[in-house]
């Protein structure tokens, strides 16, 4: 079995619409990959959901739920995912270290979890495409402090082939 998880921050209606630095179509051609992958090999899929501004959960994106039809999104009342003690059983439960990282935003959301991630023993890769940060100046300086502390940032494309593998 692969040792990838992947996680998906915060991909739904409307918020994905609330970065500025990743057009709609892309995020939803992403998450659609990504969930296509890991269907194909079985991996996986943890999904985190946040109360949107006006006090609803908004729905997770159709190009997940339709993939993913028994996924059930972990509602988390907090910034980190890591410190949701709900989320963190989900992940301790797949027993897997490799946690592949995509959401809105990539400041938040994206940002705190692959540190927390890194910072608790797990290998945190960023699927930079499946990315939507607030602002091009501060989705530039999350990517940097990211790299600075060791964290992967990837693209879908390498993460298909490096599980394809011989092709």
């Amino acid at each position: 079995p692969y040792t990838t998880l992947f996680r998906s921050a915060d991909m739904q209606e409307g918020i994905i619409s609330v970065g500025a630095t990743n057009g709609e179509r892309r995020i939803r051609t992403a998450a659609a990959a990504l969930t296509d992958l890991a269907t194909a090999f079985e991996i996986p899929v943890i999904i985190s959901c946040v109360v949107t501004t006006s006090g609803t959960v908004a729905p997770v994106l159709s190009e997940i739920t339709t993939r993913l039809r028994d996924a059930k999104p972990l509602l988390r009342t907090t910034a980190t995912a890591m410190d949701d003690a709900p989320f963190r059983a989900a992940l301790e439960a797949t027993g897997r270290k490799t946690l592949v990282i995509a959401g809105v935003a990539t400041e938040i959301a994206v940002r705190l979890v692959a540190l927390a991630a890194e910072r608790d023993g797990f290998h945190p890769i960023i699927a930079v495409d499946a990315c939507n940060g607030l602002d091009t100046r501060t989705e530039s300086t999350t990517f940097m402090h990211l790299c600075n502390a060791g964290i992967e940032l990837s693209a879908v494309a390498t993460i298909a082939a490096q599980l394809a593998g011989d092709f």
